[in-house]
């Protein structure tokens, strides 16, 4: 019989914690379920997706800006949900935005530079971004080419309910490698001399495919 390791038994242990904390008399009966979309889950909520139960951490939202001065914001804003599964313990993330819809996408994958090359099969690093958007050159990941969709400042904020939260900026860059996955790096500007990033693959939702349990505070 195998032991669990120490990060098993944490991860456990973190899952019974978010499931003891749930209040059962919260849950939307079944039967009014399909009125609610994510723009109704708060912090706490619990949603479910891809058959398995997650519950809403916090939320944060990005606005886009005008230019890298991030001062003036555009009227293009969305949200993003830090998601815990109480399945697995698996942290991910969903964003929505509403044009003249909802559309939503979630992580699939956090990925590196190590895991990335240009068009000629070279690896890259942070250092080719800007030649690589002035040319509008693909990426290719694991097989597949994303090709250059957009890139664009914008400022986090970390809790959209708190107006006093903190906010970073943060500059996007879009690769698609089709209409329903993505390649996204993001350039957090930290105001030294180096900047962190993150890159993940995304895809998108179909809001219908997202069940409303509990709404949250």
């Amino acid at each position: 019989m195998s032991l669990l390791t120490v990060q098993q038994k944490r991860r456990l242990d973190k899952q019974f914690e978010h499931i003891r904390l749930l209040d059962p008399s919260a849950v939307v009966p079944e039967k009014e379920r399909y009125r609610l979309t994510v723009k109704d889950v708060k912090v706490g909520g619990v949603l479910k997706l891809d058959e398995h139960h997650f519950e809403v951490t916090s939320i944060g939202s990005y606005t886009e800006m005008t230019d890298e001065s991030y001062r003036k914001p555009t009227a293009w804003q969305w949200s993003e949900l830090k998601l815990f599964c109480l399945e697995t313990g698996e942290v991910k993330f969903l964003e929505w935005e509403e044009d003249d819809e909802i559309e939503i996408s979630t992580t699939v994958k956090k990925v590196t530079f190590q895991d990335l090359k240009d068009d000629l099969d070279d690896p890259i690093d942070e250092d080719d971004l800007e030649d690589m958007v002035d040319k509008e050159e693909s990426i290719t990941y694991a097989g597949a080419t994303y090709a250059y969709a957009d890139d664009y400042p914008v400022v986090f904020q970390r809790d959209v309910d708190d107006p006093t939260s903190e906010k970073l900026n943060v500059y996007c860059y879009d690769f698609k490698r089709d209409e329903t996955e993505s390649l996204t790096i993001e350039e957090w500007q930290s105001g030294g001399d180096k900047e962190a990033y993150d890159i993940f693959i995304s895809r998108s939702v179909d809001p219908d495919s997202i069940e409303v349990l509990v709404k949250g505070e």
